[in-house]
Order: structure tokens, then C-alpha cells, then sequence
């Protein structure tokens, strides 16, 4: 039996999330086969990355044989991002190639794939890998700056390391992606995880804001970010999701109860 989640067509920033652990389109949720088919998405994120990839982190660690298969967009340039999105995926998930398609364009502009994260040397290592793809010189005017790079390149270990240390009953573990916007010229870095201590509190608003003070007061990886942003004079917003609440911190932090997602998501963004 398989079940059948189809992608919308832009599944982009907090559009992605309507696809996390979210109800099959077709078949039932403990169908030990899992297909997403994204074959109509014409966009795609650094969000969207780490969700699909959540999801299928979640399905496989259900079971040992439970398999999952990834069905790309069709042609053209979301191929080539959507294939290099999920260049890590685990075993036992098929990324399922359009009919006569055997290699798509790479996109350069896709900094770290979705990948799950299991220790903090594997942090530290993608860490210096996101430092040196958001300077190749084939981003052209897309290219990070110094500054830039090395802010993303701190960010990334500091805020995978909460996950890790907060939840470490993740069903997907901790999962990181980072691109730039097909679009714009921003960058986006995603860590999130499928924790529950917060998300499924009644009191997630209360909970985000108090883990918001305890960074403040610990100079935990939260703030941490944050201060690195402001002394580095770069204009970042940061951006947490979980549970019912949500917080955005662009010089200042604003929170506030929002519509329900699973688990734990932070995410930056360099405006540019």
C-alpha cells in the first residue's frame, strides 16, 4: 500500500509546512510506502527542502522497511534545484527522475542540500561547507560577501547544536538547508526538527518567548545569532516556528500565536 502526498506548486517559506507530517493525498498515513510527488511544483526554498526532507526521515525511521520515493518536477531550471535539494537523501528513498532525464543542471545557487545532521562535527563540517558555496565565484553577483559567509557559517553549528541538545527524540533528527532565492538575492539557512516539548504544549507563545530569555541570559545560540548579526551590520531576520507561536527578530523580537506546525524550525534570512 502506498500512500500519495502531492507537493503544491510553490511550496516556498511558511507555505512549506502545510506539507509537514500533513494527511496523505491518497492511501493512509501508516502505508509503509510513501510518495512525493512533486511533479506540478514550479518553486522551491531552503523551507522546502528541509520539510521534504523531514518528512521522509520521519516515514523511514517508522519502520526498516518502509520506503519512500521523491517524484521531480518535470523540466527546466526547478529540476536541477529541486534534484541538488535533495542530493542527500538517506536509503531507502528514490528521487524519481522525469522519463529521459539522467543528469539535471546543478544550481549553484542551492548552498547546503537538505541534510540530516547527527553530530556536531557534521555541523561544523557542512558549517565550512555553506562558507565556501556561498562564495564560489560562479554565483556571479549572487556571491555572499565575506562578512556574509562567515556570519552563515557560525549561525549554522550554533543553532543545529540547539536541536540537538533540545531534541533528541526528533523523528527526523535535525534537518538543515540553505539557498539562495531563486528571485531574490536573499539567503535563507533552515534548521528545524520534529521535536514536541514545545510544539505540542498548550502554551507554545509562552514557551518560544521564555526559550527567546533564556538565550538572552545565557548568551545561548538564539541570541547568539542575533548579536552576531547587529555587530557584523548585516540585515538579518530570524525567524522561529512551533507549535502555535511564532517569532521574528529583525533588531527586535516580535512573537505572537500563529496556525499550528510540528516540531521546532529556525530560520534566517540575509536580506540583500
Amino acid at each position: 500500500m502506498t500512500q500519495i502526498h502531492r507537493i503544491a506548486r510553490s511550496p516556498c517559506r511558511r507555505r512549506a509546512f502545510r506539507h509537514l507530517l500533513a494527511r496523505p493525498s491518497s492511501g493512509r498515513g501508516d502505508d509503509p510506502d510513501m510518495v512525493l510527488d512533486a511533479s506540478g511544483t514550479i518553486a522551491v526554498d531552503a523551507f522546502t527542502g528541509a520539510m521534504l526532507l523531514a518528512n521522509v526521515e520521519h516515514h523511514l525511521g517508522r519502520d526498516r522497511v518502509f520506503r519512500a520515493r521523491v517524484a521531480a518536477p518535470p523540466s527546466g531550471e526547478i529540476l536541477g534545484r529541486f534534484a541538488d535539494m535533495l542530493a542527500f537523501s538517506p536509503d531507502r528513498c528514490e528521487l524519481e527522475l522525469p522519463a529521459g532525464q539522467t543528469a539535471p543542471v546543478r544550481d549553484p545557487r542551492l548552498l547546503v542540500p537538505a541534510v540530516r545532521i547527527r553530530s556536531m562535527d557534521e555541523a561544523d563540517a557542512f558549517a565550512v561547507f555553506l562558507g565556501s558555496t556561498s562564495q564560489a565565484g560562479h554565483l556571479d553577483d549572487a556571491r555572499l560577501s565575506p562578512e556574509e559567509a562567515g556570519f552563515l557559517a557560525a549561525a549554522l553549528p550554533m543553532l543545529a547544536e540547539n536541536s540537538l541538545a533540545y531534541a533528541p527524540n526528533s523523528s527526523c533528527g535535525t534537518i538543515v538547508c540553505a539557498a539562495l532565492d531563486a528571485d531574490t538575492r536573499e539567503v535563507q539557512l533552515v534548521i528545524t526538527d520534529l521535536g514536541t516539548a514545545v510544539s505540542r504544549s498548550p502554551e507554545s507563545l509562552t514557551r518560544l518567548r521564555e526559550a527567546w530569555t533564556r538565550s538572552r541570559e545565557a548568551r545561548g545560540g538564539l541570541h547568539y545569532t542575533a548579536e552576531l548579526a547587529r555587530r557584523r551590520q548585516l540585515d538579518v531576520s530570524l525567524q522561529i516556528f512551533t507549535g502555535d507561536a511564532t517569532a521574528r527578530w529583525r533588531g527586535r523580537l516580535h512573537s505572537d500565536h500563529a496556525e499550528r506546525v510540528p516540531g521546532w524550525t529556525t530560520a534566517i534570512t540575509i536580506h540583500r
